[in-house]
């Protein structure tokens, strides 16, 4: 319903040559956005999951070991989407693996 209310207003804007709204700058990508985590007893934050849901498919569940994780974490340090660390990236022509704190 949201989502055919904002298709609507782009196309409505589009066919005038103006903004949809004067001081957005890009189109959303998503609907909702959110997160959500409870600290451990000793105030320490959890392992990041990421619940992802992609249009037309079911919930996924991402660890923080999925390359994904970064990219939706710190858009700024990944603003063209490129994976980030995974457990399985190695270092420049070697079959050494990076770890987090070398990454």
């Amino acid at each position: 319903m949201m989502k055919d209310e904002e298709d609507e207003e782009l196309e409505r804007a589009i066919r005038e040559n103006r903004s949809p709204v004067e001081i957005r700058y890009n189109v959303p990508k998503a609907n909702e956005v959110a997160a959500v985590y409870v600290p451990g007893a000793d105030g320490e934050v959890p392992d990041a999951k990421i619940v992802v849901r992609e249009r037309g498919k079911e919930l996924r569940i991402l660890n923080s070991t999925n390359e994904m994780v970064s990219p939706m974490t710190y858009p700024l340090f990944f603003p063209r989407g490129t994976l980030g660390w995974h457990p399985d990236i190695r270092q420049d022509n070697s079959i050494r693996r990076v770890t987090r704190l070398q990454y």
